[in-house]
């Protein structure tokens, strides 16, 4: 049998309880810098309207960033086909929908559950001015 070794052994070879990929990092805000995600030209009423009540919500938290729109676009889709099959009566589809947008409003944390984990975007950075010919910014 091999003598037993340290913690800091553990630590440089890798095999330490706890590795540094998996320690949780403490952080105030987010990496992404908030900002509204541009909506797509070919949305049908439903979906414009779904992702203006989104976006709305999540701007006031904070919570968007421009980089989620194409995860936007793909709940608001299907947020339109699960009400396309409830009107249709087709039951069986739309319940499928239904676990497909209860995940995307997780991901986005628009669940009363999944809202307490959620950390708030970093702020947007303000555009400055052009300053007049001639002049110098101190």
């Amino acid at each position: 049998m091999s003598a037993p070794i340290t913690a800091e052994e553990h630590w440089i070879k890798g095999t330490a309880k706890t590795r540094p990929s998996r320690a949780k990092k403490e952080t105030s805000t987010g990496v992404f810098t908030a900002g509204r995600p541009k909506m797509p030209r070919d949305f049908s009423p439903v979906e414009e309207a779904e992702w203006k009540r989104v976006v709305k919500g999540l701007w006031k938290r904070r919570t968007v960033c421009a980089i989620d729109g194409s995860a936007l676009e793909v709940y608001c889709r299907m947020f339109a086909a699960w009400r396309r099959a409830m009107d249709e009566g087709n039951y069986k589809q739309a319940a499928q929908l239904a676990t497909h947008v209860r995940m995307y409003q997780q991901q986005f944390s628009a669940t009363p559950a999944s809202r307490e984990n959620t950390r708030p975007a970093a702020p947007p950075t303000p555009k400055e001015k052009p300053l007049p010919p001639g002049m110098v910014r101190i």
